[in-house]
């Protein structure tokens, strides 16, 4: 029988640092979720408020596959568990289609045939499809995400295969939901590959001030 607290032990000094360790009296231990808090092993030693870190959320262990999943602070360890079950309920549905799906990763989306136009445009723009488009402020660049437009989106889709760059995992299981549901497009995957740009306008080439779609 697998030893979670120290499974989750072992993971957190290999992601955190090794000069943290879970707290033992925030554990909660499911069927398939090991959640838990983790401080400073000095703090463990002398229970001293000064030696605590503050700012941290849950972390929860997922049994199925030992994977760690952080949450912010204003999760609660019970709402940090609800919040996975039902991302990894959403996962599992995308991974019938695409087997090494994450929903922690991002990826590039590619529509490669529309069923239904109209409803398509609708639930992209209903569940957030952004672009990024860098700004010059001085000599920097900042680079800001935007909502599409109609207009946009239906220029985007009038030829096929068109990509839409750096979805989230967490929006690609949503969008991935109503396309199944209601049939809109079929649709590929591929992991998001980040590259470097520019950040200063004296080094910036024409590609680095192009969007990113």
């Amino acid at each position: 029988m697998e030893n979670y607290f120290i499974i989750a032990n072992r993971l957190i000094a290999e992601t955190m640092g090794t000069e943290y360790a879970i707290l033992p009296e925030s554990t909660v231990d499911t069927e398939d979720i090991f959640g838990f808090s983790y401080q400073s092993k000095r703090f463990l030693q002398t229970r001293d408020v000064m030696d605590m870190v503050v700012g941290q959320g849950p972390v929860l262990l997922s049994k199925v596959d030992q994977r760690l999943f952080v949450y912010g602070s204003a999760y609660s360890i019970a709402t940090a568990m609800a919040d996975l079950w039902l991302q990894l309920d959403r996962e599992k549905s995308v991974r019938a289609q695409f087997h090494a799906f994450d929903f922690r990763h991002s990826y590039n989306l590619t529509v490669t045939r529309i069923d239904k136009k109209q409803q398509l445009m609708e639930s992209l723009l209903r569940q957030g499809m952004t672009y990024i488009l860098p700004e010059v402020v001085g000599e920097d660049i900042f680079r800001i995400p935007k909502p599409y437009t109609k207009l946009q989106l239906e220029n985007r889709l009038k030829e096929l295969p068109t990509t839409f760059h750096h979805k989230t995992g967490q929006w690609i299981s949503r969008f991935y939901q109503e396309n199944v549901t209601w049939q809109l497009c079929e649709m590929e995957l591929a992991p998001y590959q980040k590259t470097e740009r520019a950040r200063n306008i004296q080094r910036a080439t024409e590609e680095d001030l192009k969007p990113i779609w």
